[in-house]
């Protein structure tokens, strides 16, 4: 299949989903090794997938999560403006929230994960709310967000870049 990232001009167009897991306190993140900033765990949509097939396939490929995984409901859909490597880039994001089918895996929040698929440079962590703002997580609307969930789904634009 392909992910819809898109070139386009001198920028990306990008549609991407990811999902809110709190568990004790504390939610999953997601970092790739050359990067400075931790994210929530999802990726690329592809095409004729829907959102929430997405998400299932992206844990399932990274952290060997089930298909009965459970999402929703959809909490946040973020058009995000902002520079990633130099490119201007336009995104979209559908953010669930979700738990996995079996926590037992990533059940010590002490410890740092590797992504199950073979030569992936990303990595996961439990972080607790109490302390976001300790960490560098983008984008930035997540430190209160994932505090205080919304009841009913919530758009939200961003403008990140300089």
């Amino acid at each position: 299949m392909t992910m819809i990232n898109l070139p386009i001009g001198d920028g990306i167009f990008n549609y991407r989903v990811a999902g809110v897991a709190i568990a004790d306190g504390c939610v999953l993140l997601q970092c790739a090794d050359f990067e400075d900033f931790w994210a929530l765990p999802g990726g690329r949509v592809e095409f004729g997938e829907s959102s929430a097939q997405a998400l299932r396939r992206e844990l399932r490929e990274e952290l060997s999560w089930g298909d009965d995984m459970r999402v929703g409901p959809l909490l946040w859909i973020v058009e995000n403006f902002y520079t990633y490597q130099g490119q201007p880039t336009h995104e979209i994001g559908i953010y669930y929230l979700m738990a996995p089918d079996d926590p037992a895996p990533l059940a010590d929040k002490t410890l740092t994960y590797p992504c199950h698929e073979p030569d992936s440079q990303l990595f996961f962590r439990w972080f607790p709310l109490a302390t976001l703002e300790e960490t560098t997580i983008k984008p930035a609307f997540l430190y209160a967000a994932l505090r205080n969930p919304p009841t009913t789904t919530r758009h939200i634009i961003l403008h990140e870049r300089p």
